[in-house]
């Protein structure tokens, strides 16, 4: 009877220790995740701190991107600049007009010739754009880009650059085809108007008789 009685507790004990769980494991994997904290973080100001830096780099990158300096629409100096057809059309219409004035000069046709196109000064503003990050090693790091973007005015509801000034491009050469210029005193009178009118040598205009009045 107490051999049995023996040989029962020890069945007990080894069932026992069978269905109990090691302990060992969770302190091991504990001690192993402890490791890979960074000293940085264990500061909680500092962790703070690196928070509120990111929190404003985001914010800073939305706010700049949703700005529209330029924009897309038809507002660059090219949309609102003359082409070089279009400028000569309006010089040698107002040259014309201008000509036609002068007495004995009769109908007026003129033709000018400009070494460029016009050219707009465009005003421009700088952006700067500043980011922060903390790097691996816990220090701040801070990046700054700059960009210029057009200064857009709005116009009767269009989005215009402001422009700061026109340069008009160099006369190379003119031609006047006049119907009084047989006559010599009006030729010398037109010849003369031209050089005033452009600022110019004489020698780059020519003046010339045209059909129609003889």
């Amino acid at each position: 009877m107490i051999a049995q009685a023996d040989n029962k507790a020890s069945e007990l004990k080894n069932d026992v220790k069978k269905d109990a769980k090691p302990t060992g494991k969770p302190e091991k994997k504990s001690s192993i995740f402890k490791s890979f904290k960074l000293p940085f973080f264990k500061d909680k100001k500092k962790l703070q701190l690196a928070v509120a830096v990111a929190l404003v780099a985001v914010v800073l990158i939305i706010y700049f991107s949703t700005l529209n300096f330029g924009g897309t629409q038809k507002n660059t100096a090219e949309a609102q600049s003359q082409t070089a057809e279009e400028y000569r059309d309006k010089v040698q219409r107002e040259l014309e007009s201008f000509l036609t004035g002068v007495k004995g000069a009769g109908k007026v046709k003129a033709l000018v010739n400009f070494e460029s196109s016009p050219e707009l000064v465009i005003a421009y503003i700088t952006n700067n754009n500043k980011t922060s990050n903390v790097g691996a090693d816990g220090k701040l790091n801070e990046n700054s880009q700059s960009s210029e973007s057009p200064v857009i005015l709005n116009q009767g509801g269009s989005q215009v650059p402001l422009v700061l000034k026109e340069i008009y491009p160099k006369v190379t050469g003119v031609i006047v085809a006049a119907e009084g210029a047989n006559d010599t005193a009006v030729r010398l009178a037109l010849l003369d108007a031209v050089r005033t009118y452009f600022h110019i040598d004489s020698s780059i205009v020519q003046v010339f008789p045209s059909e129609g009045k003889k």
